[in-house]
């Protein structure tokens, strides 16, 4: 242990890590009236330290100061994402935020050092039985929270509790007595094989057509067709590199680097029929530019609007439900167009592990989880073959014993 000479107060220690920073702290317990010292730890440098101890000073000396853990949690987990936002990819720090403005709305309110395991667990019953309202489009829709959604919220809350423990801000690590609320297997909805070429015929004039392509021919997410750009389009080695997607946090939409998981970065082979409707798109999108000369934002989007901007996915919603209110096929969400891709592979009988690559999942595990029920079904009708063909062999070994 050794105190940093520039920053009084801060001392330095080795970690497993490598260096961190600390500092005590000096505050009169209310109760007893007694002073009592605390450390306050996990800064990587002296400057962060230094600003957080003059910080407490400065408040105390105000007559503001209050106990980290008193403050509310609402405090602790807005300070804990501004910390982590620079490591966070934007699709990430969105969903982060969303799930702790959830948090918020039901226990935000409670003091930090208040929060136990009973009270968790009530607060993810109570996400459970409510409902909540959202505006889209000016029309106003009431739904209940998905499992998935409070599982998420769930992952968020352990991760800030744990770093409160880890700062010294809890005495106690209750992140670890928090039982992971069930998460249901969503049912989905896929395009039966055949209503794949009406749909194509439906869409085909339709402006979004090549997004709807890729989706259902190729398994793309939609963020990741939206953040598609030329240069990520091998014309001669017939390849396709996702390297990012659209982001659309406050419907402001944008394209950063980086997809969903470190595997949502990859390579995707395509064949010539793709090429031909990647051109067509080129030459639709060159049409756009001379129409619209200095009104067009060149973007270098594969699929942007007719001004080159990043395509609404809400557009989008209403142009899908329009085709298949048109073709009469089943009626599915853009996301399901990826569903149907992915299982028509399977019947197709694509490897899993090949699948799972060209999916972008961090683990085929994940691609058993989501088409189990496809691929029991694909094992079952291989066993009935499979029993078929010792029958036919069984019937033609009696028949040349009779002979």
């Amino acid at each position: 242990m050794a105190r940093a000479k520039k920053y009084p107060g801060i001392y330095e220690r080795n970690d497993t890590n490598g260096k961190s920073y600390y500092f005590m702290f000096a505050t009169i317990d209310p109760t007893t009236g007694r002073r009592k010292q605390k450390k306050y730890g996990g800064f990587t440098n002296h400057e962060d330290a230094y600003m957080n101890l003059t910080g407490m000073k400065n408040d105390q000396h105000k007559g503001i100061y209050l106990e980290p853990s008193r403050m509310p949690l609402k405090q602790w987990l807005l300070q804990w994402l501004d910390e982590k936002e620079l490591s966070l990819k934007s699709v990430t720090l969105q969903s982060y935020r969303a799930r702790i403005n959830l948090i918020i709305k039901f226990i935000g309110g409670i003091e930090l050092n208040q929060v136990n395991k009973d009270l968790i667990h009530n607060f993810y019953k109570e996400l459970k039985l409510s409902a909540v309202t959202k505006i889209i489009n000016d029309k106003t829709s009431t739904y209940k929270l998905s499992s998935r959604t409070i599982y998420d919220t769930h992952k968020v809350l352990k991760m800030a509790l744990s770093q409160a423990y880890k700062d010294d801000i809890i005495p106690k690590n209750i992140s670890f007595q928090l039982v992971s609320p069930k998460v249901n297997k969503k049912n989905y909805k896929v395009l039966k094989p055949e209503e794949v070429k009406p749909f194509l015929i439906g869409a085909s004039d339709d402006p979004f057509f090549c997004i709807f392509y890729l989706a259902i021919t190729i398994g793309l997410r939609q963020a990741e067709i939206l953040g598609l750009k030329w240069n990520d389009i091998d014309f001669h080695r017939l390849t396709m590199r996702i390297t990012r997607t659209l982001d659309n946090e406050d419907e402001e939409n944008s394209v950063s680097d980086g997809t969903k998981s470190s595997a949502g970065t990859r390579p995707i082979e395509i064949d010539n029929e793709i090429i031909l409707v990647l051109l067509k798109q080129k030459g639709k999108v060159e049409q756009d530019k001379k129409l619209h000369g200095d009104l067009y934002q060149d973007l270098d989007l594969v699929c942007p609007t007719g001004f080159g901007t990043p395509v609404n996915p809400s557009n989008l919603r209403r142009s899908l439900n329009k085709i298949i209110k048109a073709t009469k096929i089943t009626k599915i969400t853009f996301h399901e167009l990826r569903h149907s891709f992915a299982t028509h592979s399977l019947i197709a009988g694509v490897d899993v592990k090949i699948l799972s690559l060209i999916l972008g999942h961090s683990s085929t595990r994940i691609t058993q989880d989501i088409y189990q029920h496809y691929i029991d079904g694909m094992q079952a009708d291989s066993f009935k073959k499979y029993r078929a063909l010792m029958a036919s062999i069984a019937a033609n070994e009696s028949e040349e014993t009779e002979e």
